[in-house]
């Protein structure tokens, strides 16, 4: 009865896989952080708004026949968006805070997350990220695109472990884009 309970329990596929947001972190060879070297005026990260056609994140394979099942994040895309990019550019020597001195409107126009399985190849996981970025005060008018892409590597570990720090890597690449353009940066200048 032991091994008959444990054999149906191997063999359920989850209803859907939930990445925490303690689990973003990214893998060592996309972790890069390029800081600001200069004193910048304060963000305020003012919407984030999702304009995909496809509101799903992506897919893991789960269960022993690899089933393809949903992903979402647990505190919701909006709100795990806006804490990610508001750590990213803190960590980049940018303040974020509620009320600042520039507004920052991000657009989401793809993002997804999904494990990879490949005959005789080793797990993996794949995302592409791709948001807008616009600032329009009274001094200033910007928009920047950006897309990127992650694959990680491969090994024995089970594919659906490598989402996370996967959709880290593609955000943290991301942003490095947002603060390699010279037009960002400026308007963020201090006078």
């Amino acid at each position: 009865m032991k091994y008959l309970i444990l054999l149906v329990l191997a063999g359920c596929a989850a209803e859907s896989y939930v990445i925490k947001e303690s689990e973003l972190l990214p893998y060592k060879e996309s972790s890069q952080i390029t800081k600001l070297n200069q004193q910048s005026k304060t963000v305020t990260i003012a919407s984030i708004e999702d304009q995909r056609s496809d509101k799903s994140f992506g897919f893991a394979y789960t269960g022993v026949e690899y089933k393809k099942t949903p992903v979402y994040l647990q505190a919701g895309l909006e709100n795990v968006l806006k804490s990610q990019l508001s750590s990213s550019l803190q960590m980049r020597n940018i303040e974020v805070v509620p009320s600042g001195e520039v507004n920052l409107v991000v657009t989401i126009k793809e993002l997804k997350v999904n494990e990879v399985i490949e005959k005789m190849k080793p797990e993996r996981a794949a995302c592409k990220l791709g948001l807008d970025f616009s600032i329009s005060d009274k001094q200033s008018n910007w928009n920047g695109s950006y897309v990127t892409s992650f694959t990680s590597a491969g090994d024995m570990s089970d594919g659906t472990e490598r989402l996370a720090p996967t959709l880290a890597s593609c955000l943290n690449e991301l942003v490095e884009k947002l603060m390699s353009d010279e037009k960002f940066t400026e308007i963020l200048k201090k006078e």
